[in-house]
């Protein structure tokens, strides 16, 4: 077999059923399938997770005399964390901008999930703000994740 492949259609047999799928119960083939599975999903799942919380690539050298030690690409989530304390706009706008099918349902459920990292309320000596600006952030993350874990996004429509 050559690496070569005139089709990316050569790396799938055309006759395969996902067993116990909805699509094996109508008779219906998923070639695509063949390649998805458990460890697949999971690992799609632990990668994004890194890499909301950590940015995407590697950059560990020397700029201007300043010694770094941190990815690439971060992204920038400042209009997310101006929402973190309302968890279900918070989820409205990530679900917005990653999938156009994600209905009331699903977005109650992870708002739900976001609402339940409590942030800390600011005390009189306004000591705790990095603890603060940790649960926003870890809203944040939660969001954008579970919303990349959902079948709305993984399946696009």
């Amino acid at each position: 077999m050559s690496l070569c492949s005139s089709s990316v259609f050569n790396f799938y047999r055309p006759g395969y059923v996902a067993p116990g799928s909805t699509t094996a119960a109508q008779r219906l083939v998923a070639p695509e399938l063949q390649i998805t599975h458990e460890t697949s999903a999971a690992a799609w799942v632990n990668f994004m997770r890194d890499n909301i919380a950590q940015g995407v690539g590697a950059s560990n050298g020397t700029v201007n005399g300043v010694a770094l030690n941190r990815r690439d690409i971060r992204p920038d989530f400042s209009a997310e964390l101006a929402l973190a304390h309302d968890a279900a706009a918070l989820v409205e706008r990530v679900a917005g901008r990653l999938t156009y099918t994600a209905g009331a349902a699903l977005k109650a459920e992870i708002a739900t999930a976001v609402g339940s990292i409590a942030i800390p309320a600011l005390n009189t000596a306004g000591s705790n703000q990095a603890a603060i600006d940790t649960a926003r952030r870890n809203r944040v993350n939660a969001a954008i994740l579970l919303v990349l874990a959902s079948p709305e996004f993984q399946v696009q429509q």
